[in-house]
């Protein structure tokens, strides 16, 4: 499918003379764009927004292939875009950039995080059967120029005021002679002590008693990311004459992979006896793991394309569960089913790498088990 935007030699006049300050205080409407053809993922065009008021316009449908229109709008450092706003066929949809991480509302108001950066629109319906045409409008302002501040001058410090004359120091008077003490008189020396019997040593009982170990329950915790959870326990050793090592494996504050880990615990004391004891921890994904995946995408940095072509099928699948409705259930594994297609299709095209698209396969496969697809 063929990508045409149409750029208006009006709207770049108006960048270029907003950004010198000629038109800082005036305020232009104007197309920057509208579909002919299809926009399809993942070769959305790209607009460099100007000032003031502008559209993006283009058609859903009628046919089940052109029921996803993506494109891109830069908002130059010059510039802050204000507000966003959306009409046309309901979604679900997806906006990100700007300070946004993803949202399906795309009427927004920015009050920060608004210039220099780049907007993404994801318009999508559930394969439109009539075609339907959508508006999206765009209104920036110039970027006031910063009057630096002078800097506040710093306060001389007082020297400190000289040290005081001392005063003459009496002298003590000379001290008298101290009287001798007289000379003692000779102290008996009392008589040597005996010699007391040693008692035998008594023979050393050998130790064959083994350290005891103790370890939690096994436990059960959500998995916080792809690579699963961090777990901290806590397990102890005691030995009735003194334990000289102890550890478990893997240790406590590791993080534990999606499934079940054997963790073992082992105690040895002076005579080399060894005492030993094992629990699972059990790292577990259910239906709101399906927000988890979508964060960790989310984290890879990857391009606004492929994030969006990634996300959607999650974000239908999340909307689906949030129905309560038992008959959505295998829509949802069918949206499962559609993002494990787009990663492959990702790792083909080189989006992906190989460790990428098989973290992300076996945490959706894992949803899809949980929920008993």
């Amino acid at each position: 499918m063929k990508l045409r935007p149409i750029f208006f030699i009006a709207a770049a006049i108006a960048v270029a003379l907003a950004v010198t300050g000629i038109l800082s205080t005036v305020t232009k409407a104007g197309t920057l764009g509208t579909e002919s053809g299809d926009w399809a993922y993942p070769n959305g065009p790209t607009f460099d927004a100007t000032l003031g008021s502008q559209t993006v316009t283009g058609t859903l449908g009628p046919t089940p292939d052109d029921g996803q229109d993506p494109f891109n709008v830069n908002i130059p450092s010059a510039l802050a875009v204000t507000s966003v706003s959306y009409s046309g066929p309901s979604g679900p949809h997806n906006l990100v950039g700007c300070g946004l991480t993803g949202t399906s509302n795309l009427n927004q108001t920015f009050s920060s995080n608004n210039s220099g950066c780049q907007l993404s629109w994801f318009i999508n319906t559930d394969f439109a059967v009539s075609s339907s045409a959508w508006t999206v409008t765009i209104v920036t302002a110039a970027v006031p120029t910063a009057t630096p501040v002078a800097p506040t001058p710093t306060n001389t410090p007082v020297p400190p005021p000289p040290p005081p004359t001392p005063t003459n120091t009496p002298i003590p008077p000379t001290p008298t002679n101290t009287p001798v003490p007289p000379t003692p008189t000779n102290t008996p020396i009392p008589p040597t002590p005996t010699n007391t019997p040693i008692p035998p040593t008594p023979t050393p009982v050998p130790d064959t008693t083994p350290p005891t170990v103790t370890v939690p329950a096994d436990i059960t915790v959500l998995a916080t990311g792809l690579d699963g959870a961090v777990v901290n326990f806590s397990a102890s050793a005691t030995d009735a004459v003194g334990v000289t090592s102890f550890g478990c494996s893997p240790v406590p504050g590791s993080t534990f992979a999606v499934g079940t880990t054997t963790v073992d615990c082992s105690a040895s004391d002076a005579a080399g006896n060894v005492g030993s004891a094992s629990f699972n921890v059990n790292v577990v994904v259910d239906s709101s793991s399906i927000g988890t995946l979508d964060d960790e995408i989310e984290s890879l940095g990857l391009p606004n394309g492929v994030t969006n072509s990634l996300q959607g099928p999650l974000n239908q699948a999340t909307r689906l569960l949030e129905d309560s409705n038992p008959n959505n259930d295998g829509a949802v594994c069918d949206k499962l089913d559609s993002f494990l297609e787009h990663v492959q299709d990702r790792l083909d095209d080189g989006s992906l790498t190989a460790q990428q698209a098989a973290d992300l396969t076996a945490f959706a496969t894992a949803i899809q088990s949980a929920i008993g697809c």
